[in-house]
């Protein structure tokens, strides 16, 4: 065997230092890893920027003694190539320690220097109606984009749809929380809704109106600024609107009157959303009852817009709902006209957070056409500034007023300066508008019939009483709502009509809704013809019933005409309307026997929406 020695050695033993390497680099690696990532966190517990020097200087210093040490020992073999190893290990870790350190630290100083960190957006809400909340949004994120400083948004815009005329009122009085328990229950305070530092009301009229209703009046700033001007049009799809050029040469040279009288001799309705709900539809109305002056003009006028095909509470709903009518072409619509240009470009969002209905020409579809009579309104948008005690700072009262006057130079319909249709006198306006609320809103009595069986606990219970909480914009001030339950004890046994909650006007509907959720759901189906002669009261009264639709089950073989038979006999029921929650259709359509109006509906996702709609359209009954 060769001396270990000797070059024979030497080279029969370097195979097997080679075989070696892989498995000690390996595992010098790892040990490298464990080693910088243990150093670099003992750091962690002093404050930046020591975080970042101490690694790089201590990390530094560690790796030149290494480096000097390597020249100046010399160790007997084989400790040499260990040392080596060792060393060059520890250099290693010291200069990754002194990068991470140095990395560290000239990102501290750039974070300092160059990025500094934004201070908190300004945030402002906004309210408007919900046809303008699009356009406004488009605005407050070009108002955002142009004040940005250094790469820090000084101020940060949220648009939501505004409440009813009737809510605003009600927000306004109650700091805009509500608080509907008002008896013996504790109390229950959400807010009522997107609380605005600014309101960009329809027309002045309307911001004159809510200014005069409200308790406090401090609350809003009288005369905004118009921050936009826009006509309220007769649209129609084009087929209808070259029909109607044909009577009338050009509609827009003749009054509001002869334009709606032409489109019924043409076989046409006239659609708007409520009134109730919706501030363009309400002055809309009030531009008709101007036109129409008698009792008995007004209330035709009111009854054919009431029962027309389209019943909705916004003027984006209306079109939504226009669109998928199969009827679309014997109605023509009520609305700013800046809707017919968004219905047109297919820029339509029914709800606040949905993607739209794929309404427009766009698409392919038939466009609309929209006509100005002369008495249709002029929407003048005024900015109202709302000042919230112990909210509202200078800062934010100097943003408010810059975005307002911002906005005003760049309207969000037409040109405010233009000469043309001056708008309705704001007094004036707010006058009809006060009166049209009244007319509106005649006294009538409701009476809520729900499904009392225990296979109703779930699809009618819960969602009703969430759903009646919402309903103090629909109802008047002298509307009474009476809640009672159907079932009975046994199988196919009588029907048994238990009261639930006496009549309550609009200022009590969380007591109503508090005595639905703690009535109990048990017992069988019963029919509702044998409950209508247990209706209780000596108003005549609107029956509501809410089931899961197992009701008319019970009826017999011919439930048409045992529902049409019962509601003819009671004098007290002046309607009945149904509204099927849960899976079930409705399985009766219409009734035989009585010219009372009936109707049937399959409740969708907001409950309350679909009681709205019921409720208001039971008034021109």
């Amino acid at each position: 065997m060769p001396a270990r020695n000797s070059p024979e050695g030497e080279n029969s033993a370097e195979p097997a230092a080679k075989e070696g390497g892989p498995w000690a680099s390996t595992t010098i690696s790892v040990l490298g890893t464990y080693a910088f990532s243990t150093f670099t966190e003992l750091f962690q517990p002093f404050p930046s920027p020591f975080r970042q020097i101490l690694p790089l200087v201590i990390g530094t210093v560690i790796a030149v003694v290494v480096h000097e040490l390597r020249k100046r020992i010399s160790l007997v073999p084989p400790w040499p190539r260990i040392w080596t190893r060792i060393s060059s290990f520890l250099v290693i870790v010291a200069w990754g320690a002194a990068g991470a350190g140095l990395v560290g630290l000239v990102w501290s100083v750039r974070q300092v220097v160059v990025d500094k960190p934004c201070r908190a957006a300004t945030e402002l809400r906004l309210v408007t109606a919900p046809e303008n909340v699009l356009k406004l949004r488009e605005r407050a994120e070009e108002y955002t984009r142009l004040n940005v400083g250094d790469g820090c948004a000084a101020v940060r815009l949220t648009v939501a749809p505004a409440p009813s005329v009737t809510d605003l009122i009600y927000g306004l009085d109650t700091g805009w929380e509500r608080n509907d328990n008002r008896e013996e229950y504790e109390p229950y305070v959400r807010l009522h809704g997107l609380q605005p530092d600014a309101w960009v009301a329809t027309s002045t009229g309307e911001a004159d109106y809510v200014r005069s209703q409200a308790l406090r009046k401090d609350l809003l700033a009288p005369g905004g600024a118009s921050v936009g001007r826009e006509q309220l049009v007769l649209a129609l799809l084009q087929p209808s609107a070259e029909a109607l050029t044909l009577r009338l040469s050009d509609p827009e040279e003749h009054p509001l009157r002869q334009v709606w009288q032409t489109v019924g001799e043409l076989g046409m309705s006239i659609a708007r959303p409520f009134p109730e709900t919706s501030s363009a539809a309400l002055i809309g109305t009030s531009d008709l009852f101007a036109a129409f002056t008698s009792a008995a003009e007004r209330k035709e006028v009111e009854q054919a817009m009431i029962s027309g095909p389209l019943r909705t509470d916004t003027v984006p709903s209306l079109l939504c709902a226009f669109h998928g009518s199969r009827a679309k072409e014997r109605v023509a619509l009520l609305v700013p006209g800046h809707s017919v240009d968004d219905y047109n470009d297919g820029r339509v969002t029914e709800e606040d957070d949905a993607v739209g209905c794929p309404t427009g020409g766009q698409h392919g579809r038939a466009k609309l056409a929209g006509f100005r009579p002369a008495g249709a309104s002029v929407l003048d948008y005024p900015f109202v500034k709302v000042n919230w005690p112990g909210q509202t700072t200078a800062e934010r009262q100097a943003i408010v007023a810059d975005f307002e006057k911002w906005l005003a130079g760049r309207p969000l319909y037409g040109d405010t300066t233009r000469d043309g249709v001056a708008p309705v006198h704001a007094e004036q306006l707010a006058r009809t508008l006060g009166d049209l609320q009244d007319t509106l809103r005649p006294a009538r009595d409701l009476h809520l019939v729900l499904d009392q069986s225990g296979s109703a606990l779930g699809p009618v219970g819960t969602r009703v009483a969430e759903g009646l909480r919402g309903l103090s914009g629909v109802l008047g001030p002298r509307d009474g709502v009476r809640v009672s339950g159907l079932a009975s004890r046994r199988e196919h046994g009588s029907a048994e009509l238990r009261p639930i909650a006496d009549r309550r006007g609009r200022d009590k509907l969380d007591v109503l809704a508090r005595k639905i959720e703690a009535a109990g759901f048990s017992g069988w189906d019963a029919p509702v013809s044998a409950a209508l002669g247990a209706i209780p009261g000596n108003l005549a009264q609107g029956v509501i019933v809410l089931t899961d639709g197992r009701l008319f089950d019970d009826e017999g073989d011919d439930p048409a005409a045992a529902l049409g038979a019962a509601l003819e006999r009671e004098p007290l029921v002046s309607g009945l309307q149904v509204l099927v929650l849960g899976q079930r259709p409705c399985a009766v359509t219409g009734l035989k026997g009585t010219a009372k109006p009936y109707s049937c509906l399959t409740a969708g996702d907001d409950l309350g929406e679909d009681l709205a709609k019921m409720i208001i359209s039971s008034r021109g009954r």
